[in-house]
């Protein structure tokens, strides 16, 4: 017969053991503390991405500190709509 017992992986802050999603909100950390640790890394960019985003072209990216028409702005950073025309005046 399997054994259907979750399997306890370890933390990925801590190292102590960290139950399954299924019995763990905070998964794959074994508690919220070390989930806001890992969150603070990324927001401190401890944490990042390696290579390039194969979807983000440098030319769709501009810095700023207020909304924008053209796209979403996430940190002061606007990406751009991929489908929308910078030649084409708006609507």
């Amino acid at each position: 017969m399997p054994d259907t017992t979750p399997r306890m992986r370890r933390c990925v802050i801590c190292g102590e053991a960290a139950p399954p999603r299924s019995l763990n909100k905070f998964a794959p950390f074994c508690t919220e503390r070390c989930k806001m640790i890992d969150l603070s890394r990324w927001l401190n960019e401890e944490y990042v991405v390696s290579s390039p985003l194969p979807w983000l072209d440098a030319d769709a990216v501009t810095v700023g500190t207020g909304s924008t028409a053209e796209g979403t702005e996430v940190g002061g950073v606007s990406l751009l709509d991929p489908d929308r025309d910078p030649d084409r005046d708006p609507d």
